[in-house]
């Protein structure tokens, strides 16, 4: 049995940790692998699981974002048996429980939990130590982990083949929670430019400031994971001009969004910040997502091959075959 440890997963949760969660149990399952998914107890979770070709067990505890490595440790060990495994979605859900777990463990890191460590740093490399593999998903947080002396091995996304669309509109795309790293104004400013319409997938603390930003903007706040793909089979591009803070704290780590939208034939732009860059090699990093170059962005936008030539691209580095490959492989 392979155990998945998650904070973040469906119905819950829509955002790249729960979406990467939900397809990894699934491509882990495919390659003949049992598992159960460990995530917080919600009423609403409960129709979700009862669906699930994966084992879920749903933890009790309160406080989560500040004590989930301690309610692991109470919880993860009692359903541990001779012959499983453990794969952490974060380093913090590892940091108590890991000592106490006598089977192969994995970490995995996707974006601010290492790229915002700040002085947390210690723990991490603490915890690590007492795992058996460290898995980024991408080489920009690699290169973090590194730095501190972490060796880890990167893990491809475990996208699934998509469908490539039939054809799109002139409307941009943003999906994302709406605080400040997410660059969501450079893509308002931008839309403006360029007199395209907009369309907002997402919430967030800055969802109120951003509405007053004027108009031909739709803002949609949280919608389901299909909803989103949909948006992407009709839109012009989709984008993430996202921001770091002082000394690149809270870069992303990847962008999976972006990931997502050229599996669909959906061209992307992005503001090439952490591991962005990596996910947009097929698609347009704007040098300056403050005043970017609108020549060059329209130039892109029609460019009728883009999304074809992307879906390609991300059909070739990940998929769920890939995904499960690794991560079988790190824990053997």
């Amino acid at each position: 049995m392979i155990h998945l440890v998650t904070l973040d997963a469906p119905p819950q949760r829509t955002g790249g940790i729960a979406s990467w969660v939900e397809d990894t149990a699934l491509a882990l399952q495919a390659q003949g692998a049992k598992v159960c998914l460990h995530a917080p107890d919600t009423k609403s979770a409960r129709g979700w699981d009862a669906v699930q070709p994966f084992s879920v067990r749903r933890m009790w505890g309160r406080s989560w974002g500040r004590h989930q490595g301690r309610w692991v440790r109470l919880q993860l060990p009692r359903a541990i048996k001779p012959g499983d495994a453990v794969i952490y979605s974060t380093w913090r859900l590892a940091e108590h429980a890991a000592a106490k777990v006598q089977v192969p463990q994995a970490i995995t890191v996707h974006g601010s939990d290492l790229s915002a460590v700040g002085a947390d740093g210690h723990r991490f490399v603490a915890t690590c130590g007492q795992v058996q593999s460290v898995l980024t998903v991408s080489a920009y947080l690699k290169r973090l982990a590194k730095a501190l002396g972490v060796q880890a091995s990167v893990v491809p996304m475990p996208l699934a083949p998509a469908p490539l669309r039939g054809g799109f509109g002139p409307e941009l795309l943003v999906v994302a929670r709406l605080t400040p790293l997410k660059g969501v104004d450079r893509v308002i400013r931008l839309a403006k430019a360029l007199g395209r319409p907009l369309r907002v997938l997402g919430d967030g603390p800055q969802a109120a400031a951003l509405k007053t930003m004027g108009q031909g903007v739709v803002f949609e706040g949280r919608v389901s994971r299909e909803r989103v793909f949909q948006a992407m089979d009709h839109a012009a591009a989709t984008l993430l001009l996202s921001k770091a803070g002082s000394g690149g704290q809270g870069a992303e780590g990847l962008g999976l969004v972006l990931l997502e939208a050229q599996a669909r034939g959906c061209p992307v732009i992005s503001s090439g910040t952490g591991g962005l860059a990596e996910a947009t090699e097929q698609g347009l990093i704007l040098a300056d997502s403050d005043t970017p170059d609108l020549d060059r962005v329209r130039t892109f936008l029609k460019d009728l091959g883009a999304g074809e030539r992307a879906r390609n691209w991300v059909r070739t580095r990940h998929s769920p075959i890939l995904c499960a490959k690794v991560l079988l492989e790190a824990l053997s």
